[in-house]
């Protein structure tokens, strides 16, 4: 009974493992990750600490950021490009998506890295 619950309970580490694209190696958990860009329009400046809290609860996964600011049409733009695993970099734009007075944008790499 033991050995038949112990073979279960693997199966079902597997299978979790494999549907969120989990490898182990050498002792090491490797999970797949993508390369994306996340373009990100700022027209309410008083939202920039609520975005730059949300960017840095992210850190792990930001490769570089560029801000440029557009005084003539009164916004500033954000290029923030990311290399996580897909959930992670949809769960960044949602966050980004929901404030009200930013628009947000995101550009997947074909291929998970």
């Amino acid at each position: 009974m033991q050995t038949l619950l112990s073979t279960g309970i693997c199966d079902i580490i597997v299978t979790i493992l494999y549907l969120n694209r989990i490898t182990v190696q050498k002792d090491k958990i490797h999970m797949e990750t993508r390369v994306a860009l996340i373009g990100i329009i700022i027209e309410e400046k008083t939202l920039v600490s609520q975005l730059n809290e949300i960017i840095s609860e992210y850190s792990d996964y930001v490769i570089g950021r560029m801000g440029i600011p557009y005084p003539k049409k009164n916004i500033s733009v954000i290029s923030l490009a990311v290399d996580a695993p897909s959930d992670i970099i949809s769960a960044i734009s949602g966050k980004i998506g929901r404030l009200e007075g930013i628009s947000v944008k995101t550009v997947y790499s074909k291929s998970n890295v």
